[in-house]
């Protein structure tokens, strides 16, 4: 279980050719619908976003140890939906093996 707040990995742009991107969406453009374009074209326009850190992060572990425990008592009875009872159920369901033995007896007939 971490103990400390893990430290955000830089993103790098090292691996993607950003000008061959620029440059092939102009060229199909026209074969994607508008949204799908702009939307692409909006992406190489903030891309250098993508390589920002946030100043702000939340940590859920942090959020978890935060929550107040919930206490029940065990004479309190705790109802599960049906229809997830009875998915459970169907998993839980010891499978059968079923073994189906085929004996087949060849006869070969000659005609003279």
């Amino acid at each position: 279980m971490p103990t400390e707040r893990p430290s955000l990995v830089q993103p790098t742009l090292n691996k993607i050719d950003v000008e061959a991107l620029k440059r092939d969406l102009k060229k199909f453009e026209e074969h994607y619908p508008a949204g799908v374009s702009r939307a692409w074209a909006q992406w190489l326009q903030d891309i250098d976003k993508l390589l920002e850190l946030p100043n702000h992060s939340q940590w859920p572990l942090e959020i978890l140890q935060k929550c107040p425990k919930v206490q029940r008592s065990e004479s309190e009875e705790i109802s599960i939906p049906d229809h997830l009872q009875a998915m459970r159920d169907k998993e839980t369901v010891e499978t059968q093996q079923v073994c189906v033995l085929v004996y087949v007896k060849w006869c070969l007939v000659y005609v003279l």
